[in-house]
């Protein structure tokens, strides 16, 4: 290793399966590997992994306690989200412990920068049970980052598409924080302090129907909360920690240098598959988004936002948007016009690919709503905008009709986008992935 160049040595340390802890440790063998692993050369993509059962945002964070330095290495962050699922005990990741110190530390930093003023996130980050919780508090210490894709956010703690229950919740909670076997005990209360009845689950694990486990830690780490029945109240209405973060009256470092931001799930999926949720969030906070300082990208990517959800205009924030992307996004016509009033002004190119439901309600022909899509944005960016630079394209071209994949077309759509800005997805193209039979993709028809 002592003969290698600089050079190699840097693209060895910037490989994705060494973590910052990793590094640090690696900057204390010897002189040239600190100096390497601490020169302003070297910067650090990051994919921060929630609740993964490695413990990796925990162990990430105590390293950064002890070397708030490295924090201005990351150049990049990805969000990756491994919810607890309710049916693989092997993902039901156990509380992590905090030394007093530690915690003392990580209170001084969020007093610091004011993004925690009721105290309820240090509380989360206490309690040890949601790593999500540590993205707001990350975000203090990566001073110089340029990039935040935070994926489809999974808001409630447990991950399961049929929903699960408060009696899941229980058991998954007490196996968590190492109070029993992982069976709840007798006599369970809701979050309102509501008897469960043994019907809000498939078959009773008591003869008295009900089970007895405090879960007022599980609520304040941010899970959602269930009705009288027992049942998750739609997990859609938390707002997860990475949302508390957007506060233009108290940016965190992490986001006050942002010239890149990306919410929803890869454009290969949202050129694949339909919405599963309906997040709101992204259209009720545009606004807010674009107040980030130095943001030039955005990128909106199979959001699942409700057509129609008001879009929050109020006074229209100044900002230095360049471009863009907009993926699978489901808007009514004026919200179109809003999106374009709002990032107007200094825009340089749109680039658009939506579902057909955003043709559904509008009475006219596809190409006059993709023309009035363009005039829209064209209109409210003149100076800076061309109009060669807008590009909006149908996701599935007769997708409401049968409901089938249609590969060749899809395809050829993903070589047309391709051709005028290049890869769409590098991780995933559509066209890579030929299918035989159309039965094996999964759509969700309302």
């Amino acid at each position: 290793m002592d003969s290698l160049p600089t050079e190699l040595l840097l693209q060895i340390f910037k490989c994705k399966e060494l973590s910052p802890v990793d590094l640090v440790r690696c900057g204390r063998t010897c002189r040239r590997y600190h100096d390497i692993t601490n020169s302003s050369e070297f910067k650090i993509d990051y994919t921060f992994q929630v609740d993964h059962i490695s413990h990796s945002g925990w162990r990430l964070i105590r390293c950064l306690l002890l070397n708030p330095a490295l924090g201005e290495r990351f150049q990049s962050l990805q969000i990756a989200w491994h919810r607890r699922r309710r049916r693989d005990k092997t993902t039901w990741t156990t509380k992590w412990n905090w030394t007093e110190e530690e915690l003392a530390h990580i209170s001084a930093v969020l007093n610091k920068w004011g993004i925690d003023d009721s105290g309820t996130l240090y509380r989360a980050i206490e309690i040890g049970l949601n790593s999500e919780a540590l993205i707001p508090l990350l975000l203090c210490f990566t001073t110089t980052l340029e990039s935040l894709d935070i994926g489809e956010v999974a808001h409630d703690m447990i991950s399961d598409e049929y929903g699960h229950t408060i009696l899941d919740a229980a058991q998954i909670f007490s196996h968590c924080m190492g109070l029993s076997s992982g069976s709840p005990q007798p006599g369970a209360r809701d979050s309102k302090g509501e008897r469960i009845s043994r019907t809000s689950r498939r078959r009773p694990l008591d003869p008295s129907g009900t089970y007895k486990v405090d879960l007022s830690e599980w609520y304040h780490s941010g899970a959602g909360h269930y009705n009288p029945g027992g049942r998750l109240v739609e997990p859609l209405r938390h707002i997860p920690w990475i949302y508390n973060a957007f506060n233009p009256k108290a940016w965190p470092p992490g986001l006050v240098s942002l010239k890149e931001f990306s919410h929803g799930s890869s454009n290969s999926a949202a050129l694949r598959y339909r919405p599963r949720s309906l997040n709101t969030w992204p259209n009720r906070n545009l606004s807010t988004v674009l107040q980030l300082p130095n943001l030039e990208t955005l990128k909106l990517s199979h959001i699942n936002a409700l057509m129609g959800t008001p879009i929050h205009t109020q006074i229209k924030p100044p900002h230095k948007l360049k471009h863009l992307e907009i993926f699978h996004y489901r808007f009514y016509r004026t919200d179109f016009e809003k999106v374009a009033i709002l990032t107007g002004g200094s825009l340089e190119s749109v680039k658009c690919v939506l579902s057909e439901e955003n043709f559904t309600p509008w009475d006219m022909s596809p190409e006059d709503k993709i023309r009035i899509i363009t005039d829209f944005f064209h209109d409210n960016s003149k100076e800076t905008l061309k109009k060669e630079n807008i590009s909006v394209y149908r996701s599935f071209k007769g997708f409401f009709d049968d409901f089938r994949f249609d590969a060749n077309e899809n395809a050829a759509m993903v070589e047309q986008l391709n051709a005028h800005y290049g890869s769409l997805d590098r991780e995933c193209h559509v066209c890579d992935h030929p299918y035989e039979d159309d039965d094996d993709l999964e759509f969700y028809p309302y």
